[in-house]
């Protein structure tokens, strides 16, 4: 990688999410794309261990060159052990620490990925206070997704948001956040966390490879 310039590879089960963690990532930051939608027909059912062996192996070929590894999927969010990371775990920490600070803070974690609700539950209800969490479950906004009813989706995602009193909230599947109103800051999304804490500076940035989708 350029000087300066800090290499990520991303393992995505869905390839509708990379450009949401192109227009998240920094200017510092390169990206790299891997997909593995097999991944995500897979685990359907639920992660098993063989699975998350195998995609463990996989995050550690693709770390190769890369200065950071981050999986996207959330029903394989356990497979990612050191060096990687996985953003829904980040997300997860980020509204952990937002909870630290304001004690009284309510949260809800939506999410529209039915398959992968058991993972999601766990990774949140492990990383934060469980009493203090509500899990709010969007399968109509996937479904609108897939369809590539985009407007319906955001219409849910957005009429969900009307409909809690939350004082945070966690968008888990990265195009929720594209619903959710710009700067607020009781929104959190696994795009955003997986870059809060990266420098974003420009000073004597030179300018990085061209970003480079890789399918495997």
């Amino acid at each position: 990688p350029a000087r300066g310039i800090m290499r990520i590879s991303c393992l995505h089960t869905d390839p509708d999410e990379i450009p949401f963690y192109e227009r998240a990532a920094p200017a510092s930051v390169d990206l790299a794309h891997f997909v593995r939608r097999d991944f995500a027909y897979r685990a359907h059912n639920g992660p098993n261990p063989a699975l998350l062996a195998e995609t463990q192996v996989y995050l550690l070929r693709i770390h190769a060159g890369s200065d950071a590894v981050l999986l996207t999927g959330s029903a394989l969010a356990t497979a990612a052990q050191a060096p990687a990371r996985s953003a829904d775990y980040m997300l997860a920490e980020d509204l952990c620490r937002r909870m630290i600070e304001d004690p009284a803070a309510r949260a809800t974690v939506m999410f529209s990925d039915i398959a992968s609700g058991r993972t999601i539950r766990d990774v949140f209800a492990t990383t934060c206070d469980p009493r203090r969490l509500n899990f709010l479950e969007l399968p109509e906004a996937q479904e609108r997704l897939a369809a590539g009813d985009t407007g319906g989706h955001d219409a849910l995602v957005r009429d969900a948001i009307a409909s809690t009193d939350a004082d945070l909230i966690a968008l888990v599947q990265p195009p929720m956040g594209g619903a959710a109103p710009k700067g607020d800051p009781r929104f959190l999304t696994p795009q955003t966390s997986a870059f809060a804490r990266i420098p974003v500076s420009r000073m004597n940035m030179p300018e990085g490879r061209p970003k480079l989708p890789i399918g495997a």
